[in-house]
């Protein structure tokens, strides 16, 4: 497998969870993607996609919780059909502001990255977060923040939980299908069953 994450716009976050306490973290989507697959006993396939880079690295709090949203896809430009590469990297709860609004919210449209207000995550409740509809709205329409009004179907999850005396993670990813647009500075771009994944963690660390 080969990425490529050179030449263009990366969303790059110094953060301080609180004093003495930074966060950084290196992101970079809808970049090409080539390389092959091969399952069990059938042939070799080639891969020629878009994917995503997420490189973090913190001093995070004992008891941490995060909600997050990644996605990097071809999609279309509603004007004239066009086909523009998208990428998308929503949190919640781990990087906000004193408003709420997640300092690592970011969308790309052909490899050019801008930042977006505030996002709210309407989750289905917990048992049915592998198996019913998440949807993403920006609540805050300005002049040059994105505005985002998504669907995310999971097909599964991965998940991990562990329970370890002092440690207890609940971490659940699932994969599965975007839908929906984006409107950004008097454009709009059509996302139609994207393949991307969605987060929940929750630890004590």
């Amino acid at each position: 497998m080969q990425f490529s994450p050179d030449t263009d716009d990366s969303m790059v976050l110094l953060y301080p969870i609180r004093e003495y306490r930074p966060a950084y973290t290196h992101k970079i989507a809808a970049r090409p993607v080539q390389g092959t697959l091969k399952i069990g006993n059938q042939d070799e396939q080639s891969i020629d996609g878009l994917g995503s880079s997420d490189w973090t690295l913190g001093f995070f709090e004992h008891t941490t919780s995060w909600k997050w949203a990644s996605l990097s896809i071809n999609g279309v430009y509603s004007s004239n059909n066009q086909t523009v590469s998208i990428g998308i990297n929503l949190s919640a709860e781990i990087y906000d502001d004193e408003d709420g609004i997640s300092m690592e919210n970011a969308i790309w449209i052909n490899n050019r990255v801008c930042t977006v207000d505030k996002v709210i995550f309407q989750l289905p409740s917990e048992q049915f977060q592998t198996s019913q509809p998440w949807h993403f709205d920006s609540s805050v329409d300005t002049t040059n923040s994105p505005i985002l009004h998504l669907t995310f179907q999971p097909w599964g999850s991965y998940e991990q939980h562990d329970h370890l005396l002092l440690i207890v993670v609940d971490f659940v990813q699932p994969y599965g299908t975007y839908n929906g647009a984006i409107d950004w500075l008097g454009h709009t771009y059509k996302i139609d069953n994207g393949v991307g994944v969605t987060e929940t963690n929750s630890a004590t660390w």
